[in-house]
C-alpha cells in the first residue's frame, strides 16, 4: 500500500505486476484502467464541533485542524485542489499515509480529513465518525487497475482484475448517515 506516484514508479521498474491506485497515472507506458467508483469525505470524530450537523458551510472549515494524506497521494491532490479552489486557510497538523493513522488522528487528536467512505463504514455506523459529502461530486474518483503496457497478463492477474471489479457497488455505501458539504 503506497500513493499513486510510488505505485507508478514501481511498475514502471516492472517491481509490480499490477497496482489499484486512486490517482492518475503520468506515464504512457502503463495502462490504467478505471474499475471502482469511489467517493471521498470529510470526516470529523464524535467529539469534534461539527458532529451531527446535517449542513456544513465549506467557509466554516477555515482554521480547523486537518490531518492530510502525504505528498503523492490522489486523494491529497484531490482536497488542495479543493482548499485552493475554495480559497480556504485550514491547519495541516498531521501528514499520514495510512488509512488507520489518519483515523487516529481524527479520533484522537481531534482533527478532520477527506478520506474514502469506504475506509469508514464502521466508525460511521457505530457512530464514532460523522462524514459530510462533498458539493457537486467533486470528490467522486475512481481506483484503477493498472500495468505496465508490456506485461503478460497471466490468469492470475486476469482473475484479481475481476475480484477488483467486484468491489464496485457503492449504492450501500451512499446510504450511511451523514451531513451535506455545501457552499456558503
Amino acid at each position: 500500500m503506497n500513493n499513486t506516484q510510488i505505485i507508478e514508479q514501481k511498475l514502471l521498474n516492472m517491481e509490480l505486476d499490477v497496482g489499484i491506485v486512486e490517482g492518475r497515472v503520468k506515464s504512457r507506458d502503463l495502462v490504467s484502467i478505471p474499475l471502482i467508483d469511489d467517493m471521498l469525505v470529510l470526516a470529523c470524530g464524535q467529539n469534534h464541533l461539527f458532529f451531527g450537523r446535517h449542513t456544513l458551510f465549506i467557509n466554516e472549515l477555515n482554521g480547523h485542524d486537518f490531518v492530510k494524506r502525504e505528498p503523492g497521494s490522489g486523494t491529497r491532490e484531490l482536497f488542495e485542489n479543493f482548499i485552493v479552489r475554495h480559497g480556504l486557510d485550514i491547519h495541516t497538523v498531521f501528514e499520514e499515509s495510512t488509512p488507520d493513522s489518519i483515523k487516529n488522528a481524527i479520533q484522537i487528536n481531534n482533527c478532520m480529513a477527506v478520506i474514502s467512505i469506504r475506509l469508514l463504514e464502521k466508525e460511521i455506523q457505530n457512530g464514532e465518525m460523522y462524514v459530510f459529502t462533498g458539493p457537486h461530486k467533486e470528490w467522486n474518483r475512481h481506483f484503477s487497475f493498472v500495468y505496465h503496457k508490456d506485461k503478460y497478463l497471466t490468469d492470475s492477474i486476469l482473475r484479481l482484475k475481476e475480484i477488483v471489479s467486484s468491489y464496485n457497488d457503492v449504492e450501500e455505501i451512499r446510504k450511511l448517515p451523514g451531513g451535506k458539504l455545501v457552499d456558503s
